[in-house]
Formats: C-alpha cells, structure tokens, sequence
C-alpha cells in the first residue's frame, strides 16, 4: 500500500469543537437540576436529624427523670442546636462546637447544664434554621421537655428548616410533644402540608 491510497481516521478540529459545545449545553442544562436535587436532600436531611433529635431528648427526659432542653442558636456561619440536661445556673452555646457547648468559661461551677448533644449545620451547605414559638423572655429559642410528663414547655414550637434554592421544611411539636414535618409553602415533595 502506498502513501497515496493509505486512509487516515480520526477527528477533525471541527468534529471535537462540535462535540465540546454539545456537551456544554448538556450540562449547562443538568447543573441547575443537580444543585435542586443536592439541596432538596441536605434540608430533607436535617428536618429528619432535627425530628430524631427532638424524639430523643423526649424520651430522655422520661427515662433520665430530669427535664432536657434544645437550645438553638446562630452565627454568620452556622445554624445549630444542643440537647441538653436542664440547669438552672449558666447556659451552654452550640456555636462554640460539639464537646464544648457547656464548657465553664467562668471558672468552675459557672454551669451546671450538661451536654448531650450539639449539631452544627453550616450556612456553606445551603441549609439554616429559624425557631418560631410563644417563649418567655427568659426562654428564647430554647424548648423543654419536662419530667415526667415529657411535654414541651413551648406549645407551638417549630423549627423551619429552609435551603438557598426554595425548599422548605418545617419540624413542629404537638401537645404531647411528638415531632412531625410538614411544608410550609409546598416546596418539598411528598410531605404534608403545613
């Protein structure tokens, strides 16, 4: 075979531009869909830790026989809550982390509530919390379980669960104190309405 009648295969400039733009609208199109979809999940996934979260420290206060409290809070960089046994002398502060949230700053005997739990959610995730509630003044943002009825000293408590792309989930307490979801707006597939 000589030179002359020797075929090449293989793409053209003009083939591989093609293809590259091609592949270009097919993502540009499937992006958007892919961030609904990652922050859809990320705020399901924190209503569904918030309600196990409030179901355990019900039924810790039945079984501890003391009252456990949630105490949220928020930063520029985060939104968090801390389960914790109920005291009356200091307070704890979810921000400062897992571990630390009732650390005495103060010296010894500053606080005498204790840690169970601390759950950050940061705002880089898309996902931040808001409490609602008929609180006292001294009480805000804070719901009890009290012992031994497990009820909660905030009746109309709810936490709204909200992502940066529209989707909204709120987790809200009956009178007996039982987590339920629901959405406020219609946002989130299969949950009941609000």
């Amino acid at each position: 075979m000589n030179d002359s009648t020797r075929q090449y295969r293989g793409v053209t400039l003009v083939e591989l531009m093609v293809v590259l733009v091609v592949v270009g609208v097919l993502l540009s199109l499937a992006l958007p869909s892919l961030a609904d979809l990652l922050n859809r999940r990320r705020v399901q996934m924190v209503a569904d830790q918030l309600t196990t979260d409030l179901a355990y420290a019900r039924s810790e206060s039945g079984i501890a026989l003391e009252s456990v409290s949630l105490r949220f809070m928020s930063d520029a960089n985060q939104s968090c809550y801390s389960i914790l046994y109920f005291g009356t002398i200091g307070g704890c502060e979810c921000t400062r982390g897992a571990g630390n949230s009732c650390i005495n700053v103060l010296g010894p005997g500053y606080t005498n509530f204790k840690e169970i739990r601390t759950t950050q959610v940061l705002r880089a995730t898309g996902v931040s919390l808001q409490t609602t509630g008929s609180w006292d003044a001294s009480s805000v943002n804070r719901v009890r379980f009290l012992y031994p009825q497990m009820t909660p000293t905030v009746p109309d408590f709810a936490i709204t669960v909200s992502g940066i792309r529209g989707f909204t989930l709120k987790v809200q307490l009956n009178a007996m104190g039982r987590a339920i979801q629901c959405t406020p707006d219609g946002s989130m597939p299969g949950a009941p309405a609000c």
